[in-house]
């Protein structure tokens, strides 16, 4: 179950999930909830009704109570990408605070005084993380007297919205709170994906990226 898969990672992260099921002689089922809460409810319904044997799930907003009950009744299922802070289920997720890290130090690096930071809204762990990560990259990289003369992020942009935002942060915004939930852990163990891991390897190619996140939920299948 993903968002949207008109954006081109939840795309390309599909078609990894359905080469590694079928490497394992297993039938994939897609369902686009076009991140609309009601949609994911009903989907979840469909697990619990037993028309599947488990479920892969990313959402791209806010998590709330009602859906991290029906996540924790539904079955077998995996949380990806974003957090549900209630939810009791195995979850994978980038290293969101190193890979804004990596962006802030290259583009400090660069001299760049201009930036716009696109990401989510401060409830989401993945975009709160990202920022904070930026900003500690920046700092560290950014060469005296090169001070940022404009550093704006725009929030709550998602999916094939995203051009049509503007900023809506001055600049100099400070980083949010580094949020509370668990980085990786779950009732049946913990896995975290190293951007800086991925950056130095040869391979980094996103649909190499979406293969290993596919065989890491694979193995937490019961």
């Amino acid at each position: 179950m993903v968002p949207d898969i008109a954006t081109p990672f939840f795309a390309t992260f599909v078609a990894a999930v359905e080469a590694e099921a079928d490497a394992r002689g297993l039938s994939l089922a897609l369902h686009a909830t076009l991140n609309r809460p009601d949609r994911e409810l009903k989907y979840l319904d469909h697990i619990r009704q037993g028309h599947a044997d488990g479920l892969i799930f990313i959402t791209n907003h806010a998590g709330s109570r009602a859906l991290a009950e029906k996540v924790n009744s539904g079955g077998p299922c995996v949380v990806v990408d974003e957090d549900i802070a209630e939810a009791r289920v195995p979850k994978l997720f980038c290293d969101n605070a190193e890979g804004g890290r990596l962006a802030g130090r290259r583009l400090a690096r660069a001299g760049h005084r201009h930036v716009l930071f696109i990401g989510g809204v401060d409830q989401m762990i993945s975009g709160a993380r990202r920022y904070a990560g930026f900003l500690e990259g920046d700092a560290r990289d950014r060469r005296p007297g090169r001070a940022h003369r404009t550093l704006l992020r725009a929030l709550h942009v998602r999916g094939r919205d995203a051009p049509r935002r503007r900023p809506s942060s001055p600049a100099g915004r400070t980083a949010p709170p580094r949020s509370s939930p668990p980085r990786m852990s779950s009732p049946s163990g913990s896995t975290r994906c190293s951007a800086r891991r991925a950056c130095r390897s040869r391979a980094t190619s996103p649909s190499w990226a979406s293969t290993m996140w596919a065989r890491s939920i694979f193995s937490h299948r019961p």
